[in-house]
């Protein structure tokens, strides 16, 4: 007699004695068998849920044991079938509800998962494992996780899975997504304006409805319009909100003259021009440093949009400087106002001003994990953290002063990744800090360690000519397009997060274009200088 569990649960690794056409074409008696025992009560149940009925000896339907309904098969063999049909009944039983009491007093003396002291035990060891008193809150270690096992940074990114929370929605409630009801969308604006108002409940607002603003000042005694950018920025630098008292033109803002006073306190003041319009005439550049070849622009987001200027008006305008042996550094308005520390930190090192100087040699490499590479690049970096699969650090005195990343090929460079073939994400070095060799300290200890066959990386020519590439053995590979951002809430939004695929997915029209659809939602692009692309191949021939 074959014993069915070993032949169906031990010996069917690969699941092919599950399968009826297998089964049929090789064991036809035991098929026959199969096919007799649940032809009475069972016929139309699949022919896994058969064989799981014909190795126990059942011959009727699994009913919950608390509610009497009939129970769906676990996909397994080996699991079969649950004992309740949903978590609601688990609840309610009696044995389950004796279970439970005897786990927890056996675990937590009976004080329960809910109590303060094993809640306190679980954040204790959990900050102590992870930095954090709830994992959860680990969002670069779940993504890590994602990335190592599935090569994509999250559930929703895993092929298929989109798709089916897609159709899963459109069964329920007949969309996409939940977010697309009107009752998710009334919830979503009540609570977005609710925070809107909190914030700025100071000023008499009269209407708070799209990007324009209308408030009565109680100054003037006037209503007036303002954007929804310039609040922000007014608000944030404590300067009159009105645009009656204080008009919205075109002239130097608050910012920008922050930003020509704190150049002011670096160097001397005759080797500062301002609105220079000799070197790019009829151009003009907001500071000039003549003796450094260095130029300097405050770019505000609204006066810089493709609403105000065209596409490659900044493209255009470094490129001219190059020609004219100028470095020009474009600084975006909400680099300065959130970013502040690290554009003062590039303009320090262009002017060859550094707060400490550290030798690479004297230094020691540590791969780093997650937690402290994130919280070093977003504090050091301009464009902040982006996830990488290795980190390395370099280390003086047990302090932290430089790391650079590496990753797979993008997808949303337009790359496809290959193995062997990596792309250099991040460097950067301690801010005011200038760490003489650590740059070629960290790559050559990732040639050595990882002996990849190329790199790629790419340097914004907004703020940098690209020479680290060269000192470490990169070719230029020429120039990328200007790429551009979508403008909101004062920020610059990366254009990824508004492609045509997640835009079409949230309910936008299919048949219009991305930049169709983000018009219609008011959304302005800004765009940049592009960047230098630099290759490095790592095959000696």
């Amino acid at each position: 007699m074959v014993n069915l569990e070993k032949f169906f649960i031990i010996e069917n690794k690969n699941g092919k004695r599950s399968q009826e056409s297998y089964l049929k074409d090789n064991f036809n008696d035991l098929h026959k068998k199969i096919i007799h025992f649940n032809k009475k009560n069972l016929n139309e149940i699949s022919f896994k849920e058969k064989i799981w009925h014909y190795i126990h000896n059942v011959d009727t339907k699994i009913l919950c044991k608390k509610c009497d309904k009939e129970l769906k098969f676990k996909r397994s063999l080996s699991e079969g079938y649950g004992v309740y049909c949903s978590r609601e009944c688990t609840n309610q039983c009696e044995e389950h509800i004796k279970k439970v009491k005897e786990t927890n007093d056996k675990k937590y003396g009976g004080q329960g998962t809910s109590s303060e002291s094993i809640n306190d035990k679980i954040k204790n060891t959990t900050l102590k494992n992870f930095g954090v008193d709830n994992f959860f809150k680990r969002k670069d270690l779940i993504q890590d996780k994602f990335i190592e096992k599935y090569n994509v940074p999250g559930v929703w990114a895993v092929e298929g899975v989109s798709d089916k929370i897609k159709d899963t929605n459109i069964k329920k409630i007949g969309l996409v997504s939940n977010l697309l009801t009107k009752e998710s969308q009334y919830k979503s604006l009540e609570t977005k304006r609710k925070i809107f108002r909190e914030k700025y409940e100071r000023f008499n607002i009269l209407s708070d409805e799209g990007d324009d603003i209308k408030i009565l000042c109680d100054k003037c005694h006037n209503n007036f319009i303002i954007n929804r950018s310039v609040l922000y920025n007014r608000n944030s630098m404590d300067v009159e909100v009105c645009t009656l008292c204080n008009p919205v033109t075109n002239s130097i803002s608050y910012s920008e003259s922050e930003v020509l006073n704190y150049i002011k306190e670096l160097l001397p003041l005759e080797e500062i021009k301002e609105k220079d319009r000799k070197v790019i005439y009829p151009q003009e550049i907001d500071v000039l440093i003549p003796n450094k070849n260095i130029g300097i622009e405050y770019n505000g987001l609204f006066w810089h949009s493709s609403y105000k200027v065209s596409n490659d008006y900044h493209f255009k305008k470094y490129k001219k400087c190059s020609e004219q042996n100028i470095k020009l550094i474009q600084i975006f308005e909400d680099e300065w106002l959130h970013k502040k520390e690290i554009v003062k930190s590039i303009l320090n090192t262009n002017f060859n001003i550094f707060d400490q100087v550290i030798y690479g040699r004297k230094c020691v490499i540590k791969e780093i994990d997650s937690k402290m590479c994130k919280e070093f690049v977003d504090q050091n970096h301009i464009q902040g953290h982006h996830n990488s699969k290795i980190k390395i650090g370099l280390f003086y005195n047990d302090k932290l002063v430089s790391v650079m990343t590496f990753g797979s090929l993008r997808k949303s460079l337009g790359m496809k990744s290959v193995d062997g073939s990596y792309e250099m994400v991040r460097f950067c070095n301690l801010k005011n800090s200038k760490v003489i060799g650590g740059g070629s300290k960290l790559f050559r200890y990732f040639l050595k360690t990882y002996q990849p066959s190329d790199i790629i990386s790419f340097s914004d020519s907004r703020y940098f000519t690209g020479d680290l590439y060269e000192k470490l053995g990169f070719t230029f590979n020429g120039e990328t397009k200007s790429n551009y951002h979508y403008i909101k809430g004062g920020k610059r939004i990366n254009r990824f997060n508004y492609r045509k695929d997640v835009l079409v997915s949230m309910g936008y029209d299919k048949n219009k274009s991305e930049r169709e659809i983000t018009e219609e939602m008011g959304l302005l692009r800004i765009y940049d200088c592009g960047c230098k692309k630099w290759c490095y191949n790592n095959v000696t021939t």
